[in-house]
């Protein structure tokens, strides 16, 4: 029983991290694609 706890709270350790590792990645493409629109608002600004 103490094992199956162990390898579970092993499991959970590992699926934290990852999703911490997915979610600082996504925030970086986020604040990527916003420095983008930021571009785009300007192009599109100075074409008018």
């Amino acid at each position: 029983m103490e094992s199956e706890k162990a390898d579970l709270l092993e499991e959970i350790e590992k699926l934290k991290k990852a999703g911490e590792e997915k979610a600082s990645t996504l925030e970086k493409e986020v604040a990527t694609l916003r420095k983008e629109v930021e571009s785009l608002k300007e192009l599109v600004g100075s074409l008018e």
